[in-house]
């Protein structure tokens, strides 16, 4: 079984380490004395959350005993206004006691069903517990990961931890509905790292651009600068005369474009279409400050979360603009390249000229 502890870095967040623990050691010390009091075994504590196992077989009787650890475990935690999610799966495991450098002896367990455990405890919602558990025909010792995930011989549930009791069967409970939506900080932090990815790719096309073009533009000063001849225009030399013309203008042509789509990807975009609280642009559409920050007093923290994945939502299009022109501008100076290696291998190959 694993235990996550809902919004835990919310609580510590501005805890030193020594009031840190403070906070949370009398809750790992519920954690125990509830563990002792069930039979179970608490092996491992992570930050926010715990590892607990059990012996016996995964009957009815363990799984009974199970929901009552956390019914008492949701209460104690009430206390600290903290709720959990957790993870149930029963299976076979194999317990194995490692000693550390400090001399310290530690239990690790090993097996498919601790790693469900650990898959399940990331899918569940905050408030509810997943259940993994084996029909009485299931052969647990030739189970694996695959096995026990397909639940072909095993019951699944994902209940309301509020909605446990210690004489029902969990897997006759309604199941959990997934209403915990993001609260107005989430949404924002979310957005926050939203808006980095994308700036650092906007950042990344800008880059690129700029090589292009200083490539673009090297090759254009190099095919121009005395590579053909004014006269060449005028006189006709073969085929190959004619190859070496074509090529040189092919060249120079498709270099041209490509350089002029790299700088379009540097061109800033300051468009915009609505009254925003974010992009310059749209902040200057309030008329004045007053208005601007009058605006910004009515707004929630939801508005003022939602204001900035919209405003995601308008970077990600300069971004898409951005990487269109490039794309078009590296497929367009790679056959700028083709152009001009065809150019230098007939002139290297000494085709006849006017001059010669």
């Amino acid at each position: 079984m694993m235990v996550d502890l809902d919004k835990y870095l919310d609580q510590v967040r501005n805890m030193t380490p020594v009031a840190e623990w403070s906070f949370v050691a009398p809750i790992y010390q519920s954690a125990e004395r509830l563990a002792r009091k069930h039979h179970l075994h608490l092996v491992r504590i992570f930050g926010d959350g715990f590892l607990l196992y059990g012996e016996g077989l995964p009957d009815r009787t363990l799984l009974l005993n199970t929901v009552q650890y956390l019914i008492e475990l949701q209460a104690a935690l009430q206390e600290n206004a903290l709720r959990f999610k957790a993870a149930v799966v029963g299976g076979t495991l194999v317990l194995s006691e490692r000693r550390s450098a400090t001399g310290e002896v530690e239990t690790v367990l090993a097996g498919a069903a601790a790693n469900v455990a650990g898959k399940a405890i990331r899918r569940a919602a905050r408030g509810t517990l997943e259940i993994n558990w084996p029909s009485g025909s299931t052969a647990l010792a030739a189970e694996t990961f695959e096995t026990i995930t397909a639940a072909a011989t095993r019951q699944t549930a994902s209940v309301s931890i509020s909605h446990l009791t210690p004489d029902r069967d969990p897997f006759t409970l309604p199941p959990a509905v997934k209403s915990d939506t993001a609260t107005p900080a989430e949404i924002s932090a979310f957005s926050g790292s939203v808006k980095s990815v994308v700036f650092d790719t906007i950042k990344m096309a800008d880059d690129k651009a700029k090589a292009i073009f200083a490539v673009a533009g090297g090759f254009l000063v190099y095919l121009f600068n005395g590579r053909v001849d004014p006269a060449e225009f005028f006189v006709f030399c073969g085929v190959g005369h004619l190859v070496r013309l074509g090529s040189w203008f092919a060249a120079m042509f498709l270099f041209l474009a490509s350089a002029i789509l790299s700088l379009l990807v540097l061109y800033p975009r300051t468009g915009t279409s609505h009254k925003g609280l974010l992009f310059y642009g749209s902040i200057r559409l309030w008329g004045t400050s007053v208005a601007y920050a009058d605006r910004l007093k009515e707004l929630s923290p939801a508005d003022l979360a939602g204001e900035s994945a919209v405003h995601n939502f308008d970077v990600s299009g300069v971004a898409e603009q951005k990487y269109t022109a490039l794309r078009r501008s590296i497929w367009l100076m790679g056959l700028g390249i083709l152009a001009a290696l065809i150019f230098l291998g007939v002139q290297w190959l000494s085709f006849p000229t006017p001059k010669q």
